[in-house]
């Protein structure tokens, strides 16, 4: 836990600069010293490093004879980063430190150790704060994973830039996140068995008034076995086109054996003849020979037929992203991650990381797309580069570099950026101005297909072959035929396993698993 309070205290720009040291001492604790032996009982906890607010108001008083309140006065213009105050005190501060015994090169030499807490530190009560969330946050995280995340996930459901980030940490975490569903979506993100469910109340124009009334006659009436039986069991007020359409794109009516197309087609229909026959039924309006035949008891005889053919898989993924802020049944990165990763030199998350001037490649996917006008009337681009972490950057792409590469820069385009990194003075985030565009070539080259059976794939011949693969970084999708018992099972590498298959490859492969390896079926 202490060690959780230093590292929240050590990530500030006052003691930052001392992490290095923390680390080595805390590894090797012969090499603790303490500028003074005063600062021992001080520092001793924190390896002879000042980390916390507090630790400076003692040393005010031990070293320079400061009182209490004088040394919380210097505390407090450290928490407002009031560098004239800290100015002021230097010489009062190397004044008292020689009435302590100490000379005036050790006094200055203590002051530059509290001189740079005015950029900004924390106290060690704040730090205790945060540490203990943060334990909170690891212990649950650790032992109630799919809880943990789907409380994570329900706390930034209407914060687009968040989402995304968090549904990749759970794919990263092996954790299926689902798409909503009317049979079994809660309002919220809810943990279903192994995996997390996608809330009612996530999805674009539907509002909690009716997810709750979905909800309601769902435990009412039943589960509902087909769009019809949805139509007629729940609210006339949930029938509106603009939720139906939403959670028809969503995905939430696929466990139902709808697909989405086939409900776009006929949705209109449906729910205004049912629609018109509850409101009938509602005031009384029956025919004369409603109470004779099979009809009156079913309602379901009157279900017309639903479509079964699909819409393109790029449109649905298109779609949903719209409807839920995020891609969550598939991403256009899924599986070229690995590949894509190798022609960068940066995340986008690390971009945070790198100085402005920088010059960096990042590579990721177009989520926004706009046009500007500038001055001199050339266009200018600002758009929003994403990766399969769900962390997004702002891309500004001038009028030069947009002439050169404007037939690559669209929406929804896989790209390679390299720029030079940007800070905005007002809210010091991070931005790239693109320099150079590419579109990566993400395997579409013939694949490479080995052969292997499934006696063969012992620890051994599995490290190898990683290695060899590895060691031929490309763009070539790589397939693993396994045969057993007469029966072969084809198995589709991850992109970090694409090769480059010239270049020796072939023959290493051989070498390794035999001529008959890469012989065609």
């Amino acid at each position: 836990f202490e060690h959780i309070m230093a590292l929240i205290a050590l990530y500030r720009p006052g003691p930052m600069e001392q992490i290095p040291a923390y680390i080595e001492r805390k590894n090797d604790l012969s090499k603790v010293a303490y500028l003074h032996p005063l600062l021992e009982d001080i520092t001793k906890e924190t390896y002879g490093i000042l980390v916390y607010q507090e630790q400076i108001v003692l040393l005010l008083q031990k070293l320079a004879g400061y009182t209490p309140g004088e040394a919380d006065m210097v505390r407090k213009a450290i928490g407002k980063k009031n560098r004239d105050i800290m100015a002021a005190e230097e010489p009062r501060f190397i004044e008292g430190s020689v009435k302590f015994g100490l000379s005036s090169q050790e006094g200055k030499k203590i002051w530059g150790l509290i001189q740079p807490f005015a950029d900004y530190s924390f106290n060690r009560a704040h730090s205790a704060c945060y540490a203990y969330i943060s334990y909170q946050t690891a212990w649950l995280k650790a032992h109630y994973p799919i809880e943990y995340m789907a409380a994570l996930l329900t706390s930034v459901k209407d914060r687009k830039d968040d989402k995304p980030k968090y549904l990749a940490m759970a794919r990263k975490m092996a954790i299926p996140v689902l798409l909503p569903d009317v049979n079994s979506s809660d309002r919220d993100f809810t943990a279903v068995d192994d995996s997390i469910r996608f809330g009612l109340s996530a999805v674009r124009g539907v509002g909690e008034g009716v997810v709750e009334k979905i909800i309601e006659a769902r435990e009412r009436e039943g589960v509902f076995t087909s769009f019809h039986d949805f139509c007629r069991k729940v609210d006339l007020a949930c029938l509106n086109r603009k939720t139906v359409e939403s959670l028809i794109w969503a995905g939430a009516f696929e466990s139902l054996g709808h697909t989405r197309k086939g409900l776009l087609d006929c949705y209109e229909h449906v729910t205004s003849d049912i629609a018109e026959r509850r409101k009938q039924q509602m005031i009384g309006q029956f025919g004369l020979f409603d109470g004779v035949g099979d009809s009156s008891t079913d309602p379901s005889a009157h279900d017309g037929p639903i479509g079964l053919e699909e819409h393109h898989r790029d449109l649905l993924n298109a779609k949903e992203k719209e409807m839920l802020g995020v891609y969550v049944s598939d991403h256009p990165l899924l599986g070229v991650e690995g590949l894509l990763s190798r022609m960068c030199d940066c995340t986008v998350a690390a971009l945070a990381e790198r100085k402005p001037g920088e010059v960096v490649t990042i590579g990721g996917m177009v989520t926004s797309f706009s046009k500007k006008v500038t001055k001199n009337g050339g266009i200018m681009l600002l758009l929003r580069v994403e990766d399969l972490g769900g962390v997004g950057v702002e891309v500004l792409v001038f009028s030069k570099v947009y002439e050169q590469h404007a037939a690559l820069l669209r929406p929804d385009a896989i790209l390679l950026l390299k720029g030079r990194v940007d800070r905005d003075a007002r809210d010091d985030s991070v931005k790239l101005m693109a320099m150079e565009v590419k579109e990566p070539n993400l395997g579409e080259e013939r694949p490479l297909t080995i052969n292997l059976t499934a006696d063969s794939c012992t620890p051994r011949v599995v490290d190898s072959l990683k290695e060899v693969l590895a060691g031929h970084p490309g763009s070539t999708q790589v397939f693993l035929n396994v045969g057993t018992g007469g029966k072969t099972t084809t198995l589709r590498l991850g992109s970090q396993f694409w090769v480059d298959a010239s270049n020796g490859l072939h023959a290493e492969l051989k070498a390794l698993l035999g001529p008959q390896a890469l012989l065609s079926a």
